[in-house]
């Protein structure tokens, strides 16, 4: 089983490593397209039947539709230390600049507050932020101004790039960092970063374990996506990468074949010895049980771990994230 109840920060409690990525709760247009149109009633669902799963790790951002919004209603009805909210900054829209000065930081910090109805965030995280931000985060002194007074429990950096982590000076200033990581891309792993989060005492949040659906054996390449789903925007070559090479780590046998190719995804990101907690979007109830279903297995063992990273740097098939 894996491990359960840990901090970020001085951050409420953390009951599971699996986490919640709420962009697709948060519904998507013809210009902002993320998983495609779910009422707010089916969305509130979901949410609780996560709860009701011991998940109580929710990662947002005001980039993700109105999901802020959906996830102040649940709080109505829950007491505030019993869900953890990770926000982000920098990013109001996927369309438009971001935007890292301070003043506007401070004040996206406030929206966000106002739009999930609560007096501090658990975890606040600058969103895919540049080269240049990285190199100078004294820059977030305001920020780090609104931590002090109590409006943000943890500080993070959710990072564009694995490759992004090396430009980050200041370190003592960041409490977690969130990273691409799964079954087809293990440059977390490959380039140290899970060693050094450790040695510096962050914690180490990966996401995107099922490259947006494409690693769970259940929709294809070819697949139709409307306008509003952002799926639709990625070549056939991409899709059909993700697709054929999870499919043939699965058929592999790294695990019983009791476990689906989602829960395969899943046992790999939470069985890395350094990652703290694992990201994953889920739309359905359905889902929340499968996914869930992961934190009572065991591990994945050391050679397992090995001979996934091994079959990664023998096929290169990952592009650039975006969310």
């Amino acid at each position: 089983m894996f491990k359960t109840n840990f901090k970020i920060g001085n951050s409420s409690i953390i009951k599971s490593k699996l986490g919640f990525g709420c962009w697709g709760l948060g519904g998507g247009t013809d210009i902002e397209p993320a998983y495609g149109k779910i009422s707010t009633n089916n969305a509130i669902k979901i949410i609780e039947s996560a709860l009701l799963k011991k998940i109580n790790f929710f990662d947002t951002s005001p980039a993700y539709g109105i999901s802020e919004k959906i996830l102040g209603k649940i709080l109505k009805k829950k007491k505030r230390d019993e869900i953890f909210l990770a926000s982000k900054c920098g990013i109001s829209k996927f369309t438009e600049e971001k935007n890292f000065k301070p003043n506007f930081l401070v004040h996206q910090l406030k929206k966000s507050l106002n739009d999930l109805e609560t007096e501090y965030l658990d975890l606040m995280q600058l969103h895919n932020p540049e080269k240049k931000i990285l190199r100078n985060l004294d820059l977030l002194k305001p920020l780090m101004k609104e931590k002090k007074k109590g409006k943000i429990r943890a500080f993070g950096l959710s990072l564009k790039s694995p490759l992004d982590f090396f430009q980050i000076k200041n370190l003592d200033l960041v409490d977690s960092i969130q990273v691409n990581l799964n079954i087809l891309d293990t440059r977390a792993i490959e380039l140290g970063i899970e060693k050094k989060c450790k040695e510096n005492n962050i914690k180490l949040i990966s996401r995107t374990p099922f490259s947006f659906g494409f690693l769970t054996g259940k929709i294809n390449a070819n697949n139709y996506f409307p306008k509003n789903d952002h799926r639709s925007l990625w070549g056939n070559d991409q899709k059909e990468k993700w697709v054929s090479y999870s499919k043939k780590l699965y058929e592999s046998n790294l695990l019983s074949k009791k476990l689906s190719q989602a829960q395969l995804c899943l046992g790999f990101c939470m069985s890395v010895p350094d990652v703290s907690l694992t990201i994953a979007g889920m739309m359905s109830e359905k889902e929340v049980i499968e996914n869930s279903d992961v934190l009572d297995m065991i591990p994945m063992n050391k050679r397992q771990i090995e001979n996934i990273i091994k079959f990664n740097k023998e096929n290169k098939h990952f592009p650039n994230f975006n969310c």
